[in-house]
């Protein structure tokens, strides 16, 4: 059985990933972040930089096992 992950962020975010390939997210949260941090240091805001983190998708049986 396959995992599937997403990425989530402290600040509201149009931006949905999900992939069975933990290495693939991996990269795409970095560049994310990179972008954000790169962004910021070139804007005048004073934001936060996002921090994207990896999430694990709950599947059913991990689910009936909870309850």
């Amino acid at each position: 059985m396959t995992q599937e992950y997403y990425l989530t962020s402290d600040r509201n975010r149009n931006i949905i990933v999900t992939t069975t390939n933990l290495d693939e997210l991996r990269m795409v949260r970095d560049k994310l972040n990179k972008l954000d941090k790169d962004y910021l240091k070139k804007s005048k805001r004073s934001l936060h930089a996002v921090n994207f983190t990896i999430e694990r998708t709950i599947n059913e049986e991990e689910e009936t096992k909870d309850n």
